[in-house]
């Protein structure tokens, strides 16, 4: 049974909720008040909404600077013109209502000071008497999220009910959105080097810059102390609004960056989000951050204040991008304290449980997915995460944890926990140096056809080699996995060959930069994104290379060969077929030894019958470990 340490550091105390609007505090919230709670309530009776960015504005200034995409541009201005078209079609637009969140009452006061905002502001019209709403109109439940300000962002589950939702009314794919990620960030610090000048710019209410089209107003109603309210603008909750909200973003960044001349692979936008980065011998991001700003106000974008560091900040070589703290001077990510401390603390309270909901899981994957490029390696340690993420459709179904979930969501909290504030900025895709040592292997499907069918393995640097045969129960197609058929598992057959190589030939490969050359794109994929949804035993087999590589200090890449017909590529296949006579009549220049190299007993028992394990590794390196030093076992 695993357990977790009890002590925690706790995040900074949450900011004191100081309300915009002098509104009777209630002692509760989960009825409707007296009706005088109403004489201070700011009223609006708009029929409809009205788009903050000025589209004629957008269209001059694209008409001066160009456009990359003006399809998109045309659907955006008859968003602002004409509001908006959520898609939400067929039988869910039929008026329904679902009942609010407990989260909605237990910040009942903050709510409360929200909606009075929006009626302020123009994006929701209200309150309304029961008899003043239309027939058709949709009664959509609230739930709420606390900000660090103590205030609370105002959710609309808008699936709900479930079968009848505005959302199952929406075709997601026809709102397609284009999210950045901690990854291509990375990718970003990777281009502009240590000392990078940074700056982020946000949209203040950002879905509330675009107003939806008046036909799909009675889709965004939600009621509140026994009154009713209109949502005028994108509701947050609609799985539309993230799509339509993203196209304007993007027309906007287009223009800006055109006008700024700054380079598009410096900068990185998710939503409101946009973050950007050049050269510590640079002042670029100045003429950039000077340009958004001159920009959205021409265009009517309220951006939010540099008060918040988290929202956005100016030119500076420390910032929190998407969610991550950055220090490029010295070139270390952290997570921010209370952000840590929250899924350390939700991590902790999954560990001591034997069945948890599906959304609840789903939310700390959510948050492992998002900052594991950040830990070198840590894409090996998501196979058992993902495969408990989706086991039900149900957000609110148990899900039983297995004690592999459990161990690899320990991992996690050890090293998030030790590393934040300490480790080094990693290259998102570490390119291999020109000096990396070349490995050539091949695998044959399992078959009964003919004798000998294996993986073959050659370094023609060290004039290596080495072949195993599959067992009788391989070829026979005994084995199954996952109701396949072992012997038909190619992209597990061929990843094979790389953790034999890594493990037969570790004294030449230890500390060296290694590629294997393998003719199977599956294998590689699963490699580079660290497991598979669909193979257990690829992940098996995956796991255990980068075990055995990681203690002996190697580097590995496996790549997909171009051209199969190419010398090396041609020997590994001829040995995978068992004609290992090819070594010795092969004429190139490289003595290879007439003999294959001895492969680790521990990789040839696991390979008479394969099964999912993730301690095929270290069983490996601890039969190295007899004879070599082994980082982690030796030592």
């Amino acid at each position: 049974m695993l357990t977790v340490a009890s002590g925690w550091i706790a995040g900074p105390a949450r900011k004191e909720f100081k309300p915009k609007y002098g509104l009777c505090e209630l002692a509760w919230y989960d009825k409707p008040p007296d009706e005088d709670y109403w004489e201070d309530f700011p009223v609006s009776t708009a029929l409809k909404g009205e788009s903050r960015i000025k589209y004629k504005e957008l269209i001059s200034l694209a008409n001066e600077l160009g456009c990359d995409d003006w399809d998109r541009l045309y659907k955006v201005c008859q968003d602002l013109r004409y509001g908006a078209e959520i898609g939400c079609k067929g039988l869910p637009r039929l008026p329904t209502q679902s009942g609010n969140a407990p989260s909605a009452y237990k910040f009942g006061k903050q709510v409360s000071d929200a909606i009075a905002d929006w009626i302020k502001k123009g994006f929701a019209a209200g309150p309304y008497k029961a008899d003043e709403v239309p027939l058709e109109a949709k009664i959509n439940s609230i739930m709420c999220r606390e900000k660090p300000n103590g205030s609370v962002r105002i959710i609309l589950n808008c699936s709900a009910p479930a079968g009848m939702s505005v959302n199952d009314g929406i075709r997601k794919e026809d709102f397609p959105t284009e999210m950045s990620s901690t990854n291509k960030w990375l990718a970003v610090l990777e281009k502009v080097g240590k000392g990078a000048w940074m700056a982020k710019v946000d949209w203040s209410d950002a879905y509330k810059h675009i107003h939806v089209h008046e036909s799909d107003l009675n889709l965004q109603w939600f009621s509140w102390l026994g009154k009713y309210f209109k949502e005028l603008c994108l509701m947050f909750g609609n799985a539309s609004s993230p799509g339509i909200y993203d196209r304007a973003a993007k027309a906007v960044l287009d223009l800006v960056l055109r006008k700024s001349k700054f380079p598009k692979d410096w900068v990185c936008q998710h939503l409101d989000d946009t973050a950007a980065a050049c050269p510590k011998d640079s002042d670029e991001i100045t003429t950039f951050d000077k340009t958004y700003q001159e920009v959205a106000e021409r265009l009517g974008i309220k951006l939010a204040p540099r008060d918040d560091p988290e929202k956005a900040f100016e030119k500076s070589t420390h910032g929190i991008v998407f969610g991550v703290e950055y220090d490029t001077i010295d070139w270390t990510w952290a997570i921010p304290t209370e952000k840590l401390a929250k899924i350390a603390d939700q991590i902790k309270n999954i560990l001591g449980k034997q069945e948890e909901r599906q959304e609840e899981i789903k939310s700390i994957v959510g948050r492992i997915i998002h900052v594991k490029p950040l830990v070198i390696d840590g894409r090996f340690h998501m196979d058992h995460l993902m495969e408990l993420n989706s086991v039900s459709d149900n957000s609110k179904d148990l899900v039983e944890l297995t004690e592999s979930f459990k161990k690899q969501l320990y991992f996690w909290y050890i090293l998030l926990t030790t590393c934040s504030g300490k480790a080094t900025i990693p290259t998102p895709v570490p390119a291999q140096p020109a000096w990396a040592v070349d490995c050539y292997t091949d695998a044959a499907g399992g078959s009964m056809d003919g004798p000998g069918k294996g993986t073959g393995s050659v370094i023609p640097e060290f004039g290596w080699w080495t072949y195993m045969p599959w067992s009788v129960e391989i070829n026979s197609g005994k084995w199954l996995s996952e109701g396949k058929k072992v012997s038909r598992k190619m992209s597990a057959l061929e990843l094979m060959g790389p953790l034999i190589t890594i493990s037969a030939a570790s004294r030449s490969l230890a500390g060296k930069h290694v590629t294997f050359w393998v003719d199977n794109q599956g294998s590689c994929m699963i490699w580079r994104r660290g497991y598979s949804n669909s193979c257990k035993l690829s992940n098996t087999i995956v796991k255990a290379i980068a075990t055995v590589a990681a203690s002996i200090g190697s580097r590995v890449e496996i790549s997909k060969i171009t051209r199969c017909s190419e010398q090396w590529s041609t020997l590994a296949d001829q040995l995978s077929q068992g004609n290992f006579s090819r070594i010795l009549e092969e004429n190139t220049g490289t003595k290879f030894d007439p003999t294959p190299a001895q492969i680790p007993k521990s990789i040839l028992k696991w390979a008479v019958r394969p099964t999912v394990s993730d301690e095929l590794g270290m069983d490996i390196l601890k039969e190295l470990a007899s004879n070599q030093e082994i980082l982690g076992i030796n030592c």
